[in-house]
Parts: structure tokens; sequence; C-alpha cells
């Protein structure tokens, strides 16, 4: 003989089913939020896309003789990037020189600021 079991076990509860079918939408790539990101990505890529390709080329031809020109560089020109992995995974952008130039500008930086605090100490007699 079967019984019919009735009760939460049975009925999940509204919130348990959008739950899982916006994970399930997640997944899948149709989320709202997920389509809303590429949406906000696409316009991105229009309207930005003279000026990142522009950075792209002043990137690559980048040889600077000076560490002041790259800290100038990244902070300016690279500093406008919020969001750049989003938007910049969709051009030729040169990442491992990006990386290296700001790599160059933090380990600048930091010695700067080991320069500026070694001045600071006075010699003992």
């Amino acid at each position: 003989m079967k019984r019919d079991i009735k009760g939460p076990l049975n009925h999940p509860q509204p919130v348990a089913i959008s739950a899982r079918s916006s994970i399930v939408g997640e997944i899948q790539n149709r989320s709202a939020h997920l389509l809303a990101v590429k949406y906000c990505i696409r316009v991105d890529n229009e309207t930005k896309g003279e000026f990142i390709n522009d950075l792209i080329k002043k990137a690559v031809d980048a040889a600077y003789m000076d560490i002041e020109e790259v800290l100038k560089f990244v902070d300016g020109m690279m500093g406008l990037m919020v969001d750049e992995r989003a938007v910049l995974r969709h051009f030729k952008w040169p990442e491992k020189k990006a990386n290296a130039m700001r790599e160059a500008a933090v380990e600048y930086r930091e010695l700067k600021l080991l320069e500026q605090e070694i001045s600071s100490y006075k010699e003992l007699p």
C-alpha cells in the first residue's frame, strides 16, 4: 500500500525554487545578473574601444628610460582602467608588459619610501 505524504518535504518553498533556478541560470550563463554584466562590458567595449586601442598602442610601444615615466603611465593611463580584466580580454591587451610596468612602479615606490626613511636617520658621532 502506497501512502501520499504531504508536507514541507514534498512542497519546496518558492524561495528554494528561485535560488535553485538562479544557480542553474548562473551555471548556464543566463542569469539576470550575468546578462547585465555582459551587457555593460559590451557597452564599455563599444564606447571605450578607441581609448583602449590607443592605450594598447601606448603600452606596446612603451620603452621608458626613466622609471618616473613608467609611474606616470601606470598611474595616469592605466589608472583609468577600473574593471580592466573584464573589458580588456576582448582586446589584444599586452598583459605581461602591463603587469611588468605595474610591478616596476610598485617596487620603485617602495624604494622611494625606503630612501625617504633612510634619509631621515641622523648619523651618530
